[in-house]
């Protein structure tokens, strides 16, 4: 399982605003992220408690899923198939006070709350072509986890 970082929107916003006023970091590239390194798995599972259910998840690999519909899975074809674990340290130096604020869980509350308000939320249920790609999984045996 592939080792991921996330880090919320406000504490992304701080760390720029801090960059901004800090002439010693212009021109300099910065991984502005959150210490904690978490597997897919670990994501899902905070993702389920942020909205309050327990993830089953249906793994298949990223090639297989990428031959069945490319186009759909960009973000795993380009970022997300790899791992994505960064090291902070130059721009909790760099940037006096920077640090991540916002647990994973209450930023993805906030996120997900937001999405929900905004009328963008899909659901996974009413979408076909989703629904068939799992069901593929499931007819060639693949077991369904618990995050």
């Amino acid at each position: 399982l592939g080792l991921w970082q996330s880090t919320h929107r406000d504490d992304c916003g701080a760390f720029f605003a801090g960059a901004c006023l800090t002439p010693a970091t212009y021109g300099r590239a910065y991984n502005a992220v959150r210490d904690e390194v978490f597997t897919w798995r670990d994501y899902y599972r905070q993702v389920g408690e942020a909205l309050g259910v327990r993830p089953r998840l249906v793994s298949m690999p990223a090639d297989w899923l990428l031959a069945q519909a490319r186009q759909r899975f960009g973000f795993l074809a380009e970022i997300s198939r790899f791992h994505g674990a960064y090291d902070a340290g130059r721009a909790k130096r760099d940037v006096p006070g920077f640090r991540c604020r916002v647990g994973f869980v209450e930023g993805a509350k906030r996120t997900l709350g937001d999405v929900r308000r905004r009328g963008a939320w899909k659901d996974s249920r009413g979408d076909a072509a989703y629904q068939a790609l799992v069901q593929t999984a499931l007819a060639a045996g693949v077991e369904p986890v618990e995050a």
